[in-house]
């Protein structure tokens, strides 16, 4: 990481950091990225840190930054009072230091997630019933377009292959908000599905995204409204539909301006980064 380009710190509490446990040099490289997140942006950011993930073939892991009038959150996590006086963020143009409370946790495997998360509780658990769980969790570079609980209520799975059905919800690549466009794609599953872009929302075989960026350890998740069916003839990536989308579609960060970052955070990037302290 060159700290000449500018960079971020998302600087968790010494309580935060003292508690950490497992791979904190993955965990404590998950809040560093070498982009300046500078608060007057356009957001949201989907920010590269420091932390190479296996799950991504060696890139790196990101952060969704978010802007509400203002106020930023980080993976959700608000940037907030530090305490001792600090400000939630300090900078000296080139070192944006985003205060939080607590520590950022790594992503988890999509199983782990879609259980964790309320409205994919039925998504884990077809999942698990399909024996997905272990094969998604060795993917690598992913993107899952996941039915919420609703759109299972309405799922009638009759003849059809359980595993299938939810492989043709999944493809290779890791598509993040900011890098979806109109496009045809095959899926896990063999078959193609088609990604519209209409009226300022992505679609998915007609079906809308009604959430976006859920971080996996191996990619990302997007929540859809209805149970895609590869079988289901209203929904098949069609000719018509692939002829349509081809026809539309500089200084030291140590400034004279001083910084406070959790000393405990700061010991550990000095023994991470040191020539990031050099002059």
């Amino acid at each position: 990481m060159d700290a000449n380009d500018g960079f971020t710190v998302f600087a968790p509490s010494d309580d935060a950091v003292l508690g950490l446990s497992g791979q904190m040099a993955d965990v404590l490289e998950y809040h560093i990225s070498a982009h300046p997140v500078d608060p007057s942006g356009d957001f949201p950011q989907i920010v590269e840190t420091a932390y190479n993930s296996p799950g991504l073939k060696g890139d790196p892991q990101v952060v969704i930054v978010e802007s509400d009038n203002g106020d930023l959150t980080v993976n959700g996590q608000p940037v907030s009072q530090a305490g001792d006086g600090k400000k939630a963020i300090e900078s000296n143009r080139v070192a944006w230091i985003h205060n939080i409370d607590k520590a950022l946790e790594l992503p988890e495997d999509p199983a782990a997630v879609a259980n964790n998360n309320y409205d994919l509780s039925e998504f884990a658990a077809a999942l698990a019933s399909a024996r997905l769980a272990s094969k998604l969790k060795d993917a690598l570079g992913i993107t899952i377009f996941a039915p919420n609980n609703d759109a299972f209520e309405d799922f009638d799975l009759g003849d059809g292959d359980l595993s299938d059905i939810l492989e043709y919800h999944i493809i290779e690549g890791v598509l993040y908000s900011t890098d979806i466009e109109a496009k045809v794609v095959e899926t896990l599953e063999g078959n193609s599905i088609t990604i519209t872009t209409e009226n300022d929302g992505v679609q998915v075989n007609g079906v809308n995204v009604i959430s976006t960026n859920i971080l996996t350890a191996n990619g990302v998740m997007h929540v859809i409204e209805r149970v895609l069916n590869p079988d289901d003839e209203t929904e098949e990536a069609t000719e018509d539909n692939r002829r349509q989308l081809l026809h539309d579609n500089g200084t030291n960060f140590l400034s004279s301006r001083q910084i406070f970052v959790p000393w405990t955070f700061l010991i550990w990037f000095y023994m991470r980064f040191p020539r990031n302290f050099s002059g």
